[in-house]
């Protein structure tokens, strides 16, 4: 009898611990999966970065006036679209006060275009404020934003082709200072093509840089009521956008264009 209970005791210890194995190894792909969701999340973080900016103050051969530019490229690194639908530009002097924040570019228009940026492409900002006596004192600014995940559903691709730096039109203005930098019209000529099966409102932002590829401008959209910015579902569009940029047009090398389209609503702001 007693040998019976022996092996029943025995055969019990081990179905006991069989069981014990099963737990932990369900429990280790249990934990090995969390981590890989983890992992996953981690990797599809919104991640966007300032590359390049730049300010100057300037005489605004447009306004004939002076004015402030400020200028960047803002460039997603994540692994997921973007979106930075505003920006906050805060103005300081060498001792780290605060001399100015400025939100909105005296032009009107998008500040930061195309709002929406695709993995391992770049957006733009484009500011200019009049200036004012508390900007003589101007040494660096912040530029802040927030960037949030961009629903995929929501735009779609153009492509762009053809990208020409045209020689722009000449204005001088007798009471321009001597000693600070004057625009000149920098005029861009594009190309954006539809490849959707749906009409699409265009947003672009062009950065412009220098013949060893270094950032030394931005333009931006200007929202105008008599422009069409649609572009047929299959066709193609083409586009120039002129703007007043603190830069010698023969310091521009290239343009690099950044697009995107919204679905079209006919004739509402997109």
């Amino acid at each position: 009898m007693k040998k019976y209970l022996a092996l029943i005791f025995t055969i019990l210890l081990v179905f006991l611990g069989a069981c014990g194995n099963t737990t932990t190894k369900q429990n280790e792909t249990n934990d090995e999966s969390n981590g890989s969701n983890v992992s996953k999340k981690k990797k599809e973080s919104v991640s966007v970065e300032t590359e390049n900016q730049i300010h100057k103050i300037f005489f605004n051969n447009s306004y004939s006036m002076k004015s402030v530019g400020v200028y960047a490229e803002l460039r997603n690194t994540g692994d997921i679209p973007a979106s930075v639908l505003d920006a906050e530009i805060t103005l300081y002097d060498s001792d780290d006060n605060v001399i100015g924040v400025e939100n909105a570019s005296e032009g009107g228009g998008q500040l930061v275009s195309p709002y929406i940026i695709e993995p391992d492409a770049s957006a733009y900002i484009s500011l200019i404020v009049d200036y004012e006596d508390k900007y003589k004192d101007l040494d660096h600014v912040d530029i802040d934003y927030d960037a949030d995940p961009a629903d995929k559903t929501t735009f779609n691709k153009l492509d762009v082709d053809k990208v020409n730096v045209m020689n722009g039109e000449k204005y001088e203005d007798e009471d321009a200072p001597k000693d600070l930098p004057s625009s000149e019209m920098i005029d861009v000529t594009f190309k954006l093509k539809n490849s959707n099966d749906k009409d699409l409102d265009y947003m672009v932002g062009i950065g412009l840089y220098d013949k060893n590829d270094k950032f030394i401008g931005a333009m931006t959209d200007i929202d105008y009521i008599d422009v069409d910015y649609t572009v047929k579902s299959g066709a193609s569009k083409s586009l120039e956008e002129k703007d007043f940029i603190p830069v010698k047009e023969n310091e521009v090398d290239h343009a690099k264009v950044k697009a995107i389209g919204v679905e079209s609503n006919g004739d509402e702001d997109f």
